[in-house]
């Protein structure tokens, strides 16, 4: 399956945006079928705007959990659906959407949250295991399956080689330029 590219020179605008998710909705709803489709290119989208890597997807499997954990929550506390689906509509604007960005800047910090949970070496070692496993087992699936993710570390490797490049020749110019006025200066009587 082929996700587009979502560049910034080609972005739809946000009404645009909107009628697609609808239609995706109206679509689901009609083919059940179509979620097998929808929801990892949902679930990719979203891992790329994360950068497409291990903290990306770390953030992502963090920031489900905890909303998932968060609506679970919810349902248990109501006394019923009617009473969950009322609750919801009223505390939408106020505790569920604070909740929500609250959650979102904690799966910002889920390595540190997972080192806090497990213990500094503990924690630390299985952040280790999560990024071999993903190095080397996660990567390669998710990259054969999604060959943007592949296109992406790509043009971001490159990008980073062009910049260190860049760095280099900077201050190679800059100690040339530095030995030059040095060799000036022994030259002077």
């Amino acid at each position: 399956m082929r996700i587009s590219s979502d560049s910034k020179d080609n972005k739809p605008g946000v009404g645009q945006r909107w009628r697609s998710r609808a239609d995706d909705t109206k679509r689901l709803v009609r083919e059940p079928g179509y979620a097998r489709e929808y929801f990892p290119r949902i679930f990719v989208r979203a891992w790329r705007t994360r950068g497409g890597g291990w903290y990306g997807i770390g953030y992502l499997v963090t920031f489900l959990y905890l909303e998932i954990t968060m609506t679970f929550t919810e349902l248990t506390e109501a006394g019923s659906a009617g009473d969950f689906i009322g609750s919801q509509v009223i505390e939408l604007v106020s505790r569920w959407l604070g909740e929500s960005v609250m959650n979102m800047v904690q799966a910002f910090l889920w390595p540190a949250t997972v080192i806090e949970w497990l213990g500094g070496v503990a924690g630390a070692a299985v952040l280790l295991g999560i990024h071999l496993t993903f190095e080397y087992f996660i990567r390669p699936l998710a990259e054969a399956q999604f060959p943007e993710l592949a296109e992406d570390r790509i043009a971001r490797e490159e990008k980073k080689q062009a910049k260190k490049a860049k760095k280099e020749a900077k201050q190679a110019a800059k100690r040339a330029k530095s030995e030059a006025r040095q060799n000036s200066d022994d030259n002077t009587p």
